[in-house]
Parts: C-alpha cells; sequence; structure tokens
C-alpha cells in the first residue's frame, strides 16, 4: 500500500461512528502537550481535552449538517509564553470528515501518522512541528520503534470490592511486557473488559486509517450463564487468547505510538506501571501522604529487601486499588483501603524507571499494617512531582486528577 501522507488529513464517513484524534506538540520551553478530539460521526457529539483536562467549550455537536467546526485552547510556558491553536472538524464532500490541529499558525501531525512521516519520505514542511525533537519528552519513537515482547504470565480471581454481596471475583490477567529497545521490563494486572475496551480505542483512533482493518480482535465476551467464569479451566483458555490478541496487537504498524496502548501496557519513557497481588494482611511499606503530587499517597520506604523482577520502591505512588483510582481519594482513605480490603487484591503503583537513590528516612515518621513482599529491584528514589511533571504520566490513569491540599506530610506504616 502507498505510504499515508501526513500532510494530508484522513477523511472518515459519516457513518463511521465513535472516532478519537490525539496531537502533540511543544510549547516554547519544549514541554510537550497532548491534545485529544472525541467526536461521533452519527450523532455528532464532540468533546476535546487539553493534557487530559476537558477544553472549556468544546462539548457540542458537529454533525454532518454543520460546515467546519474550530475549537480553540492554549497552553502557557514556565516562562508565561502564551501558544495558541485550534482543533478543527471539517466537513469533506457531502460523506465525509476530516480533522486538524494548528498550533501558532502550523499543521501538528495526528499521532497515528507521525510514523508514516519518517518512513515514508514525505513532503513534511518546515512550518510542521516535529515534536519527536524536544527532549525526549514523548514516547519517543526511538524507544518504541524497536518494539516489545508482551506475554500473559497468569491469572488471578480477585474479591470484586465493588460487588453488593461480595461474593464476585474478578480475574485479573498478568501482562509482563519488555521494551526492546533498553530492555525495561514491567508487569500491569489487566481485567478482561481492559482488553476490549483498548480495542475499541484503537479502532476509533485508526478510524479512516489504511491500517484500522489490520487491527486484531479481542477474544469474544462469554455470557455467565453460558460459561462459568471461575472455571480455571475457561479461565487459561481466555489467557493463551489474550495474549495471542496482544501480541499480534503490537506488531501493527502505529499501535504502539496511541496513547490508549502506551496506558494499557504502562510504559512512558522513564516512567512505568507496575501492579502487585497482595496475598497477606501486612504488605511491608510505609506509606506518606504527598504533598506535591495528583495522587495523596506515596512509598516512603520498604521493610527488607525485597527479590523477584519487580519491587515496591520508595517515591513510588500508589495509583489504583483493586482498578480504582486513588487520584480522588483523600490520604487517610488509601490507608484504609488497604488495611480492609478482602485479599487478594491488586495494587497498582508509578514507579520511575531509570536508577535512584536510596532515600534516608527522618526519625519522627511513623509506621503502618504491611501485606506481601513485592517483586525485585535495586534501591532507587524519587519524588511525585518529577514524576507526575512528565505529561505523559497522565496516560498511565487517564481518569480525572483530583487536588490534595493537605498539611504537612504525614506517613503511616502498612508493614
Amino acid at each position: 500500500k502507498k505510504p499515508c501522507n501526513s500532510t494530508r488529513m484522513q477523511m472518515v464517513s459519516v457513518l463511521s461512528g465513535e472516532v478519537n484524534r490525539s496531537w502533540l506538540f511543544p510549547d516554547q520551553d519544549g514541554r510537550v502537550h497532548e491534545v485529544s478530539l472525541y467526536h461521533h460521526t452519527v450523532t455528532g457529539a464532540r468533546a476535546a481535552m487539553l493534557d487530559y483536562e476537558e477544553l472549556p467549550g468544546s462539548l457540542g455537536t458537529s454533525s454532518m449538517f454543520h460546515t467546519t467546526h474550530g475549537i480553540p485552547f492554549s497552553v502557557s510556558s514556565t516562562s508565561g509564553v502564551i501558544t495558541e491553536g485550534s482543533l478543527n472538524i471539517h466537513r469533506h464532500g457531502v460523506f465525509g470528515f476530516r480533522y486538524s490541529c494548528l498550533v501558532a499558525g502550523r499543521v501538528v501531525p495526528e499521532c497515528t501518522l507521525m510514523v508514516d512521516r519518517k518512513t515514508a519520505g514525505n513532503d513534511v514542511t518546515p512550518q510542521q512541528h516535529d515534536v519527536t525533537q524536544h527532549g525526549g519528552l514523548l514516547p519517543s519513537p526511538a524507544i518504541m520503534d524497536a518494539g516489545v515482547v508482551v506475554s500473559i504470565d497468569d491469572v488471578v480471581s480477585v474479591a470484586d470490592t465493588a460487588s453488593i454481596t461480595d461474593e464476585l471475583s474478578v480475574a485479573w490477567y498478568s501482562l509482563r511486557v519488555v521494551r526492546r529497545s533498553d530492555q525495561a521490563t514491567t508487569t500491569v494486572h489487566r481485567r478482561f473488559r481492559d482488553f476490549v475496551e483498548l480495542a475499541s480505542q484503537l479502532q476509533a483512533s485508526f478510524q479512516g486509517h489504511h491500517l484500522q482493518s489490520s487491527l486484531p480482535q479481542p477474544p469474544r465476551k462469554e455470557f455467565k450463564y453460558l460459561k462459568d467464569h471461575r472455571d480455571p479451566a475457561f479461565l487459561e483458555e481466555r489467557k493463551h487468547h489474550l495474549e495471542i490478541f496482544m501480541r499480534r496487537l503490537v506488531e501493527v504498524p502505529h499501535v504502539l505510538h496511541v496513547s490508549s496502548t502506551l496506558t494499557f501496557l504502562g510504559f512512558s519513557n522513564h516512567l512505568r506501571e507496575m501492579s502487585l497481588i497482595f496475598t497477606t494482611e501486612k504488605i511491608g511499606v510505609r506509606l506518606s501522604k504527598a504533598t506535591d503530587s495528583d495522587f495523596p499517597a506515596t512509598v516512603e520506604s520498604v521493610e527488607g529487601h525485597q527479590q523477584g523482577r519487580h519491587e515496591i520502591r520508595p517515591g513510588d505512588i500508589v495509583s489504583k486499588i483493586n482498578g480504582h483510582s486513588t487520584a480522588f481519594m483523600k490520604f487517610e482513605e488509601v490507608v484504609r483501603s488497604i488495611q480492609t480490603i478482602p485479599r487478594p487484591f491488586v495494587c497498582h503503583f508509578l514507579q520511575l524507571i531509570r536508577p535512584r537513590k536510596p532515600v534516608f528516612l527522618s526519625d519522627d515518621a511513623t509506621q503502618l499494617p504491611d501485606a506481601h513482599d513485592a517483586d525485585d529491584g535495586q534501591d532507587t528514589t524519587m519524588t511525585s512531582s518529577t514524576m507526575m511533571k512528565d505529561r505523559t504520566a497522565s496516560t498511565m490513569t487517564q481518569e480525572a486528577k483530583g487536588t490534595f491540599n493537605e498539611e504537612a506530610m504525614k506517613s503511616v506504616d502498612l508493614s
């Protein structure tokens, strides 16, 4: 097939349904921002987000009866320089739509087409932003082009804490990912519905793209009254099919450059999401109240030397408990949830990949109850603010973030 020209906007049919588009651009300081557009071509419903926050005035309708509609936005650099841009929904003929993003009067290439620019050698003008060259703040093509190796190593049933009866269980699949470029690894637990949602998001992101037909389909959903979803044989079979689906998916060109994929795999340059299943009452960590993060709890210390593929490290952010984001929780709620939630449970963390220095605890730090030994690792350090300064870290949750103006940092020992 002829390589796609990134200067030419991809047309989608008015019957396509849900369409997602994303663009990355740098501000005056080189900090990269992401702007995303959601549009349903049939109903006309639209919405846009800038750095995972809703753009004011973006909600509305752009149907086949409307002409071009622009959604303005702006970002401010640390030096106070304001960069203005706009997202545009264009009617194309009678049966189609096209989408574009302009920043400071320049065309920004859409994310799924950025690799085409490099491989096709086509006509990219100097006026277009090349966001891949701004300090490696993006999910760098140099890192992701080498690809990843994925496997699903295990499946674990965990009590569904959202269930009223507390009798239902949820299967969590342990997805292991190895980034070929630097051999960085992570293990994240995902539910079956997460795999299905990823497939749906990629279909929407590839609407109008010549590779959309190359996207594999996830295993079909089995009705619970026909199949026992707790049957080990059923879970093993589904695990096998999910692994085949993921291996095929990551081989499709451009898939590793879509933020939905990076979020799912748990990688963002020097940041990773990792998760562990805790089976005992004590979890072996001391949590601190964070004052400089969108999440309320960070790991202050870890009991003993954890061995295995991954470890919990001082400075790691507690991002999810049994799949529920901690962003809207207070520090005390995170602690109470970990202490009282039925075992086993799954806990997700955000963690820097690069080596860090040891953390020295203050003498007045208090202690918390534990739960289970994490996997491996070396002694390293970081602050939650350092982690969250990378905008791509937001893709690790893709959920609205709360603001926590707590008093002095506190710590609780869960070991």
